[in-house]
């Protein structure tokens, strides 16, 4: 991305968790970057990720940017989806959870 013309130069880049898929790997991840009129930006990624020939990581095209405004709704949207699948003893603490941030 960095070094294309209008690109933004990138300031930070954080792999926030890294999943083990197969062979490959999910990433979350966290990246800070400034724009060609020096605003900073940021976002959050979703990607796969696959090793090279020389034991590199690459990302594939498998994945997402999530903007920082969006990210607050993608969050409670995936805390749902998790307290759908956890033991019933976790239940209410999940629901806590995801109903102290909707009222954010």
């Amino acid at each position: 991305m960095s070094g294309e013309r209008g690109a933004p130069t990138i300031i930070e880049e954080k792999i926030l968790v890294g999943i083990p898929r197969g062979d490959d790997e999910l990433r979350v991840t966290f990246t800070r970057a400034r724009s060609e009129d020096g605003k900073e930006i940021a976002w959050h990624g979703i990607r796969e990720f696959f090793k090279d020939d020389k034991g590199q990581w690459r990302p594939t095209k498998k994945g997402i940017t999530i903007r920082g405004k969006e990210l607050h709704a993608v969050t409670v949207a995936l805390l749902r989806a998790c307290a759908s699948s956890i033991p019933p003893e976790k239940v209410d603490a999940a629901r806590s959870i995801v109903e102290s941030l909707q009222g954010r």
